[in-house]
């Protein structure tokens, strides 16, 4: 039972990691000139759409790539949102934080 838990974990760690490094290549080519227009988002979500008409995804780290597009997306969306507040805010001073509270 254990053999099998181990391989689940490590099929959806796979997913994870694969999901990880089709980041880091969006990364890399938002690097790119005429790239840097679109921005790292798009270029990995077009880079994932090539690969997987191309190739398609295994089906071993499907969990992973799941878990991935469902959760951690949603938590680096949300990451992404608080960043663009935090900005405002310190940008806008302490008073727009204390009016905020206040409202």
């Amino acid at each position: 039972m254990a053999d099998k838990e181990v391989r689940l974990t490590g099929r959806w760690l796979g997913g994870i990691g694969f999901t990880f490094i089709i980041a880091l290549i969006g990364y890399g080519l938002s690097k790119v000139p005429g790239f840097d227009h679109v921005g790292q988002l798009a270029c990995a979500i077009i880079i994932a759409i090539i690969y997987r008409q191309i190739w398609g995804y295994p089906e071993k780290i499907r969990s992973g790539i799941q878990f991935s597009a469902k959760r951690l997306l949603r938590f680096a969306i949300i990451l992404y949102g608080l960043k663009l507040n935090i900005d405002v805010i310190l940008h806008q001073g302490g008073w727009l934080l204390i009016r905020d509270v206040g409202t």
